[in-house]
């Protein structure tokens, strides 16, 4: 499961691996801007805090770094009866 606050623009140095990503869609929230993204066929959503005319439109792309320091993995079968 990965949240939408570890989801992070790049920046130079940034730690962790990189990725390219299209945005499908962009949401200002006030404080925040929820994006929704498409890497590789997979959809992230990302929150950030963006400056003032910054927002990503649909079909933008942006490099993008998942931190890994607090990624939380649920087996498929936690919360079933066996």
């Amino acid at each position: 499961m990965i949240r939408p606050e570890q989801v992070k623009l790049s920046a130079d140095g940034a730690a962790g691996q990189s990725q390219q990503a299209r945005v499908l869609h962009s949401h200002y929230l006030g404080s925040a801007t929820r994006v929704v993204l498409d890497i590789n066929g997979e959809r992230l959503t990302m929150q950030e805090r963006l400056p003032f005319g910054r927002h990503p439109k649909s079909g933008d792309v942006l490099d993008v770094t998942i931190t890994t320091d607090s990624l939380r993995v649920i087996p498929m079968n936690e919360g079933h009866a066996s």
